[in-house]
């Protein structure tokens, strides 16, 4: 019950409009987002008044071409507006390329009204990144209809910085409702991950953290 897109071209579109089940969306190799594959994703994503469960983007190098100016906000807006009620939004991206746009879709993560898990894997996270995520968890658990967000996942994401992880720290805290925490493969070293672990260990709900894949080496952060 899932449609694909591939190299910019929807797989089997007339096949998704004939058959109500299909309600996984995954957008797979494409180099970036650009106008007219985002003009095929929402033209699907409206079909039918359907209520999709999962969104996923997948080895994709950014939200725009990297020697074209960034798309305007309203672009972002317009094919996300249909995926509001998504339990599930898989963005991964490769891990040798910053967020190239991903602010922009960060934004609008606060009007997601039933968002279970949100996957935002294989990006460089840089000041500008970590800061439009802090501010999306607090926008959701601010909201009149909080998102209960119960997973998050970073692999692979790359931090640019010390100051952006421990930044990106503090916004976990504000998911009063996450269960499970995914940073596993982010080249994190023995002191991040002893300022993280003091500061969740309080976390009102998380039950799994991940970390497999990072440079822990000592005793004490083991």
């Amino acid at each position: 019950s899932r449609i694909y897109a591939r190299n910019g071209k929807i797989l089997s579109r007339g096949k998704a409009k004939q058959r109500p089940d299909i309600q996984h969306l995954e957008v797979h190799y494409t180099c970036c987002i650009d106008k007219q594959l985002r003009h095929l994703i929402q033209d699907l994503l409206s079909c039918d008044q359907r209520t999709w469960i999962s969104f996923t983007m997948h080895a994709i190098n950014g939200f725009s071409d990297f020697y074209a100016r960034p798309p305007p906000l309203e672009d972002f807006e317009n094919l996300f507006v249909a995926l509001r009620h998504v339990q599930i939004l898989n963005l991964n991206s490769c891990p040798w390329f910053r967020g190239h746009g991903l602010d922009s879709i960060l934004k609008i993560i606060p009007q997601f009204d039933n968002l279970q898990q949100l996957r935002l894997q294989g990006w460089q996270m840089d000041q500008v990144s970590v800061d439009a995520l802090v501010r999306a968890f607090t926008e959701c658990t601010q909201a009149s209809t909080p998102n209960k967000l119960t997973l998050l996942s970073l692999r692979s994401c790359v931090f640019l910085g010390d100051t952006a992880f421990l930044r990106c720290v503090q916004g976990f805290l504000t998911l009063t409702h996450l269960r499970t925490l995914n940073i596993s493969y982010c080249n994190l070293y023995d002191s991040q991950v002893i300022q993280m672990v003091q500061q969740l260990r309080n976390h009102p709900s998380l039950e799994a953290l991940h970390l497999g894949g990072n440079d822990c080496v000592s005793s004490v952060s083991v």
